[in-house]
């Protein structure tokens, strides 16, 4: 039930995405940048209707 819940479930995508992104970030230790890619992740999943 996680979509029944839009907090947990933007949680749950985020950790997801930053998944992604970890072997990047590890590499930068820049994790404003992380922050920045997940959001427009977010979005760009969003606009494709994966969330």
């Amino acid at each position: 039930k996680i979509a029944s819940n839009p907090k947990v479930y933007s949680a749950y995508t985020d950790s997801v995405l930053y998944e992604m992104l970890v072997e990047e970030c590890e590499a930068q230790l820049n994790f404003s940048t992380a922050t920045f890619q997940i959001h427009a992740l977010r979005e760009m999943a969003y606009e494709q209707g994966v969330i």
